[in-house]
């Protein structure tokens, strides 16, 4: 068997789903269940890893080797940039997801795994999180807003401003509505019995 019927045997689905990218994916256990399952007898498969400083940036560089009975041996290798921190990780996740991303790329080089399309995994999703976080935001606001344009006294409003979170009182659209409430609280006459 060569490289050619190996790359020609394995097929991955992207068969992984990120909902909040809206794109499919596959991983590198995924890779390799399906190049186990057509190895030779006596073929290996060996993926490894390091770290490497590049420009002042850290990197994880895979390769990932096929060895065959006959001792021939294929390889690639993949890159993954090491963020020194990334938000909800620590430092031991961050570092195994960096080696997970690499390990991929060289399986995915060694194996010609490419479907043509745009990578999903490469996306700088970075505007679509903003978006998002803009987007939720702005709901907290319009909620926040309306809890305190339903307060029937200056009473009640000021019980309202004094449950929100810290955040929601250094919005200045929240705090000018509590403003402008309170202005129309205490411009309306006192009422006589």
């Amino acid at each position: 068997m060569t490289l050619h019927d190996i790359q020609t045997a394995v097929h991955v689905a992207k068969d992984k789903e990120n909902k909040f990218g809206g794109y499919n994916y596959r991983t590198a256990e995924g890779i390799l269940a399906a190049l186990k399952a057509v190895l030779p007898d006596g073929a290996t498969v060996i993926v490894s890893d390091n770290l490497q400083e590049v420009a002042g940036q850290i990197f994880v560089s895979a390769t990932a080797t096929i060895t065959l009975a006959d001792g021939i041996k294929y390889e690639a290798t993949g890159h993954a940039m090491h963020p020194l921190q990334k938000k909800g990780m620590d430092a031991s996740q961050i570092t195994g997801a960096a080696s997970s991303y690499a390990r991929k790329y060289a399986l995915a080089g060694l194996l010609a795994l490419d479907d043509g399309s745009a990578d999903p995994d490469g996306k700088d999703n970075r505007r679509a999180l903003e978006e998002q976080k803009e987007f939720e935001d702005s709901q907290e606001r319009q909620i926040a807003i309306s809890r305190l344009s339903e307060a029937p006294d200056l009473a009640a409003l000021a019980r309202v401003w004094q449950s929100l979170p810290p955040r929601q009182k250094k919005d200045t659209a929240i705090e000018d509505a509590k403003n402008d409430f309170k202005a129309a609280f205490e411009a309306e006459p006192e009422e006589t019995t």
